[in-house]
């Protein structure tokens, strides 16, 4: 992996107290590194089985619906895992996809150890295929290392974009006003979208 990336960041081998510790720095830092490094984006990059990528992920999502189908349902008492399956299912895909990039890394994967986050990155963010329709979102790699077990004091959980994102969408939004009428009934046709009348 030796392509020429600018800005974002990357992962530097180094050591905490005599300890391997695996470092999240911004990218210009890695020119000076005198260890194994690597630019994140290159390991985005990285081909992953898709077989490897399939199995892993259909583990995590029937564990996830063990533990976490019962934990939360919407207002009319579904499951939200279930409701929200297609989402969280990329969500995880994502994830999935970051650690078996990590993985194939051969610096990374003869000596595996704990990464260090980059301070302050939110540890989810928003994909570059994200709409402002619909979101789409990733892991950021201080998530991949929070989920590997590092602690994260300084660290929101959402990443500067989607936080203003979100602040953005609820400042700028108003309910729309409601039709001044006292009924609405709504029919059914066999062929076509419904019909919708108001009185």
């Amino acid at each position: 992996m030796s392509a020429r990336t600018t800005g974002g960041l990357g992962l530097v081998r180094s050591s905490n107290a005599g300890k391997l510790t695996w470092t999240l720095v911004g990218s210009g830092a890695l020119a000076h590194a005198r260890t194994d490094h690597v630019h994140t984006v290159e390991l985005e990059a990285t081909a992953v089985d898709k077989q490897v990528l399939h199995v892993a992920v259909e583990d995590a999502m029937a564990a996830l619906d063990r533990y976490g189908a019962s934990l939360a349902s919407t207002p009319g008492g579904a499951d939200w895992l279930k409701v929200q399956h297609v989402p969280v299912r990329r969500f995880v895909v994502e994830i999935v996809r970051k650690l078996l990039a990590l993985n194939a890394w051969a610096p990374f994967a003869s000596a595996p150890g704990p990464l260090a986050l980059a301070p302050y990155e939110g540890l989810v963010g928003l994909r570059s295929s994200s709409s402002r329709e619909y979101l789409a979102y990733t892991v950021t790699w201080s998530g991949v290392a929070y989920l590997l077990g590092a602690s994260a004091p300084h660290n929101p959980t959402c990443s500067a974009q989607l936080r203003n994102r979100a602040r953005m969408s609820t400042a700028n939004t108003a309910p729309s006003p409601l039709p001044r009428t006292s009924r609405c009934k709504t029919f059914w046709r066999c062929r076509g979208p419904p019909a919708t009348q108001t009185r």
